[in-house]
C-alpha cells in the first residue's frame, strides 16, 4: 500500500483514513510505504519531521527508505504485539489493543460512591478487564488511572462540562479513542441527562463511522424520572428538562440499538411516552455479588431500617408515614431501633419524629460499610425499600442475594428483578404510604423461621439466575449497522445574500470559499438593491478576481435577507445550496462536512454545523481555541426541538447547506416583511411539517458578531408575527396565544421573568468560576465537608 502524505494533508481530517491503514495493517500484516516531502509546501501543515512523529504516535513502526532529493520514504508496520508495546507506552492498559466495545458513562462507582449507573459501570468493567470507560463527570477530580477510565482532560485538555457535553468535546474524544483503540466497534452510553446526544446526532450527520454502532442503555431518562415522583411539580417540565426530553426523543430514533434492563421500562417510554425507541431490547443487568457471606439463622425482627435516598422518589416520605401509622396502631412494640442508611441526612424534623417512635440512626456508609452493616443486621433487621418505579433497583437485588428480610413497593422493573411472582405477592405492595404500612405489619407479625427460610432460598435461586445474566452479558451482541452509502461527485452552489456589505468581507469571504476542501460549482452573489458604490465595488471585485470560482451576480430590489435568499434558491442550479451571509467566513471542511450528512441521509432537508464566534479575520488564531473554549451558540439542532423552541430558539442558524429542490418545495423562507427571525420561523415551519434537518456538531462556519446586525436593530413585533405565521398546524390566532401562553407562564406566578442585566452579568461570573476545574472541587468539598458536620451533629443528638 502507498499513502502519499500531501494527500493525508489535504484531508479535513486525516484521522478516519488513517483509522483504516491500522485496521488494515493489524489484520493483514501489510506494510505501508508513505511518501512526504522534504520540504512542505506553504499550504502543507507538516513538516517531514512532524509527520513521522504523527505516525509514530498512531503506533507505526517506521523504518527509513531510500528516497529522492525532494521526496521522503517510510515504510510503516504494525502488528498485535508491536501496538500493544505501544499503548503500555502511553500508560494504557497493552489488552485494550483488542477491545471491541467503549463505555461512556458519567458515574463509575469504582471511583466515588454513586447509584444505578455508576454500579451498572463497575459490573460491566468486573465482568470484561478489556472494557475502556470514558468517565464524563465534571464534578470529580481527576484521579489516579487505572490504565483503563479516560477522562476528558487526558484526551482533549483542559476543557469545561458544557463544551464537553453540550458542544464538541465528546464527539472528539470519541474519536480521539477510535483512533487509539482500532478494534473498537461499538460505544455505548446512557440516557440519564442524555449523555450520547452529540454521539448520535454526529454519526446521523456523517460524523462518525457508518460502522460505528452507538447504543443507549436505558435507565434515567427525564420523563422516567419524573414519572417515578408523581408529584404536582413533577407534572411540568422546565425548560431544561423540556429540552432534555427533545434530545431523549432524538436518542431513541436514531440510535443504532437499545437496551432496556426491564420490560417495564421499554413498555413506559413507548406506550406511555410515546417514544419510538429504535431496535429495543431487554436484558437484565449483569451484577457481580462481591459481599459477605450471611448466617441462616433468622430471630425476631428488632429493627427496621430504610435504604434509599431522602426524597420522594425513593419513598422516604412514605416510609415516614408507615412508621407512623405503624406505632398508632401499636404494632412497633417489639421494635428496639429504626435506622435510615442513605447518602447525606434526612431533614431535623423527620429525624425528631422518628426519635419520638424509637431509638433512630442515620447511616451514611460507603459500599464496603453498607454489606458489612447488612450482614450483622440479616439476622434481626426488616429492610424497607419503598423506591417508587425503579426500572431495574440494584438495591433490590442485593438484598435478595444476601438473604435479607425485606419490604419493597412491587412497581417498576422490581417484580423483574425479584424475578418470582409468588414472592412479590407476599412481601411488595402498591406504591403508597398505607399499603407500605399494612405489608410491613403483616411481615413483622410472620415467623421468623418460616420467613427466614423463604428469604434463603430466594437467595439460592437468584444467585444461580444471576450467574446466567452475567455470562449474557459477557458475549451480548450488538446490532448490526450497514456501511454508509456509495457517495456521489458533490455538486453544490454557495449562495450569498449581499446588502451593502463592506468590501473586505467580501474579500475574506471569497478567500474562506476557495480554501474549501469541496470546490462549489459556482457562487452567487444576491444584489438585494445595494447602493450604487456598494453594488460597483462587489462588480469590480468579481472582475478583478483571478479565481478558478464561477462567480456571478443576480440583482433585486430591496426585499430584505428572506427574499434575498430565496433568490439565490431560485438562481441555483446545483443539488445542493448552501447559503452564507455575506460578512461570515467559510471553514475548509464546511462544504465536505454538509455535503457528506446530505448524502448519508436523503432524507436530510438542511444541515449545518456550529457557528464559531470572531469579530475580526485578522485576529483569529491558528489553534483550535475556538473550538475548545466553547464561545459559540450550542442549540440542539434536531426537529424534535419544535415545542421548546415555541419559547426560546433552538434549531440552528440559517448559514446552511440546503437540499435545493426540497427546500424551494417546501416554500423557502417567510420573505413577506424585513423584520428578523426568518431563520427560526423556517425552522419551525419545516418540523411542525415533519421535515428532517439536523445540526452536525462540529465547527461549521465563523460568525462575524456584529453590533449593526439584525438581532439587534430591528422590531420584535414583527418578528414575532412571521414566527406565528410559521406554525402550520394551527390558526394564527392559537398560534400567538399558544406562544403568548408559553412565553408568560401562562400569566401566573410561575411567569417566566426576564434577568436584569446585573442578575445576567452574576449568573455568568457565577458559570465561569464554576468552570474552573480547582474552584468547582473547591466548592464540592466545602459542600461535602458541611453535610458530614450536619450528619454528625444529627447523630449526636439522636444518642442523647
Amino acid at each position: 500500500m502507498f499513502v502519499d502524505a500531501e494527500f493525508l494533508a489535504d484531508l479535513a481530517d486525516p484521522r478516519p483514513l488513517l483509522l483504516a491503514i491500522k485496521r488494515r495493517c493489524l489484520s493483514t500484516g501489510e506494510t505501508v510505504l508513505f511518501s512526504a516531502p522534504r520540504r512542505g509546501a506553504p499550504q502543507w501543515c507538516w513538516s517531514a519531521k512532524e509527520f513521522k512523529a504523527l505516525l509514530a504516535l498512531c503506533g507505526f513502526v517506521l523504518t527509513d527508505q531510500d528516497g529522492t532529493a525532494d521526496r521522503r520514504f517510510l515504510s510503516a508496520t504494525l502488528s498485535e504485539e508491536s501496538y500493544r508495546l505501544h499503548l503500555g507506552k502511553l500508560g494504557i492498559r497493552d489488552s485494550l489493543s483488542g477491545s471491541t466495545q467503549l463505555l461512556v458513562t458519567s458515574e463509575d462507582a469504582t471511583i466515588v460512591p454513586t447509584g444505578g449507573i455508576g454500579t451498572y459501570t463497575k459490573m460491566r468493567k468486573s465482568l470484561d478487564p478489556m472494557l475502556p470507560v470514558l468517565y464524563c463527570n465534571f464534578e470529580v477530580g481527576r484521579r489516579p488511572s487505572d490504565s483503563r477510565t479516560f477522562w476528558p482532560e487526558d484526551l482533549l485538555g483542559s476543557i469545561c462540562k458544557e463544551s464537553f457535553i453540550e458542544g464538541l468535546g465528546l464527539v472528539e474524544a470519541v474519536r480521539v479513542l477510535l483512533m487509539l483503540l482500532p478494534n473498537l466497534r461499538l460505544v455505548e452510553f446512557q440516557d440519564y441527562q442524555s449523555l450520547g446526544f452529540r454521539l448520535v446526532q454526529s454519526k446521523a450527520t456523517a460524523g462518525l463511522p457508518s460502522d460505528l454502532t452507538l447504543r443507549v442503555l436505558l435507565h434515567g431518562g427525564v420523563d422516567y424520572v419524573k414519572h417515578g415522583i408523581q408529584d404536582d411539580a413533577a407534572a411540568n417540565y422546565s425548560l431544561l428538562e423540556a429540552a432534555l426530553a427533545a434530545r431523549d426523543a432524538f436518542i431513541y430514533a436514531n440510535v443504532d440499538e437499545a437496551v432496556s434492563p426491564s420490560r417495564y421500562l421499554g413498555r413506559l417510554l413507548e406506550e406511555e411516552f410515546g417514544y419510538a425507541v429504535r431496535n429495543l431490547r431487554t436484558a437484565p443487568l449483569p451484577f457481580v455479588f462481591d459481599g459477605p457471606e450471611t448466617v441462616a439463622h433468622y430471630g425476631p425482627i428488632r429493627r427496621i431500617a430504610f435504604l434509599g435516598k431522602y426524597n420522594t422518589l425513593k419513598g422516604w416520605p412514605d416510609f415516614l408515614k408507615a412508621i407512623r401509622a405503624l406505632a398508632e396502631h401499636d404494632q412497633l412494640h417489639g421494635i428496639k431501633e429504626i435506622c435510615s442508611i442513605a447518602p447525606g441526612v434526612p431533614p431535623e424534623a423527620d429525624a425528631a419524629q422518628l426519635a419520638r417512635i424509637a431509638s433512630y440512626v442515620p447511616l451514611h456508609l460507603n459500599h464496603e460499610q453498607f454489606l458489612t452493616r447488612l450482614v450483622e443486621y440479616v439476622p434481626d433487621t426488616l429492610f424497607v425499600i419503598p423506591s417508587r418505579g425503579e426500572n431495574y433497583p440494584y438495591l433490590a437485588l442485593e438484598q435478595v442475594l444476601l438473604g435479607t428480610r425485606f419490604v419493597a413497593y412491587g412497581s417498576g422493573g422490581l417484580p423483574e428483578v425479584i424475578g418470582e411472582a409468588d414472592y412479590v405477592e407476599q412481601f411488595c405492595c402498591a406504591p403508597n404510604a398505607a399499603d407500605l404500612a399494612e405489608r410491613m405489619g403483616q411481615v413483622l407479625r410472620m415467623q421468623a423461621d418460616d420467613h427466614g427460610r423463604i428469604a434463603h432460598d430466594l437467595k439460592c435461586r437468584a444467585r444461580a439466575r444471576q450467574d446466567d445474566i452475567n455470562k449474557a452479558w459477557s458475549a451480548l451482541p450488538s446490532a448490526e449497522v450497514g456501511l454508509g452509502p456509495v457517495l456521489e461527485g458533490p455538486d453544490v452552489s454557495v449562495v450569498v445574500p449581499f446588502y451593502n456589505t463592506p468590501i473586505r468581507y467580501i474579500e475574506e469571504l471569497l478567500a474562506s470559499i476557495e480554501g474549501s476542501t469541496l470546490r462549489p460549482s459556482e457562487v452567487i452573489f444576491v444584489d438585494d438593491g445595494s447602493g450604487a458604490s456598494a453594488a460597483r465595488d462587489l462588480a469590480d471585485l468579481i472582475a478583478a478576481t483571478g479565481s478558478a470560482l464561477r462567480l456571478r451576480v443576480a440583482q433585486q430590489s430591496n426585499g430584505g435577507l428572506a427574499a434575498a435568499r430565496n433568490r439565490g434558491l431560485a438562481e441555483s442550479r446545483s443539488a445542493f445550496t448552501f447559503l452564507i451571509d455575506s460578512d461570515d467566513l467559510l471553514l475548509p471542511s464546511t462544504l465536505q462536512d454538509c455535503w457528506a450528512a446530505m448524502m448519508r441521509d436523503p432524507q436530510l432537508l438542511v444541515c449545518t454545523g456550529f457557528g464559531l464566534y470572531f469579530s475580526d479575520a485578522a485576529s483569529l488564531p491558528d489553534t483550535p481555541k475556538l473550538q475548545r473554549q466553547g464561545v459559540f451558540w450550542k442549540p440542539l439542532g434536531i426537529p424534535e426541538a419544535r415545542s421548546v423552541s415555541l419559547f426560546q430558539n433552538n434549531y440552528m442558524a440559517a448559514n446552511a447547506m440546503v437540499r435545493t429542490e426540497g427546500l424551494r418545495r417546501s416554500g423557502g423562507w417567510d420573505d413577506t416583511d424585513w423584520s428578523m427571525w426568518e431563520d427560526w420561523a423556517l425552522f419551525n415551519r419545516l418540523a411542525w411539517s415533519g421535515k428532517r434537518f439536523l445540526l452536525l456538531p462540529a465547527p461549521g462556519f465563523l460568525y462575524r458578531n456584529t453590533p449593526g446586525s439584525m438581532s439587534k436593530t430591528y422590531s420584535r413585533y414583527f418578528a414575532r408575527r412571521r414566527l406565528v405565521r410559521s406554525l402550520p398546524m394551527m390558526s394564527r390566532l392559537d398560534a400567538n396565544t399558544v406562544m403568548s401562553l408559553v412565553a408568560n407562564g401562562g400569566g401566573s406566578a410561575a411567569a417566566v421573568l426576564p434577568l436584569t442585566s446585573y442578575e445576567a452579568e452574576l449568573l455568568s461570573l457565577m458559570r465561569r468560576a464554576l468552570a474552573r476545574p480547582k474552584l468547582r472541587r473547591m466548592a464540592a468539598w466545602t459542600y461535602r465537608r458541611l453535610s458530614a458536620l450536619r450528619r454528625r451533629i444529627l447523630m449526636l443528638r439522636s444518642l442523647r
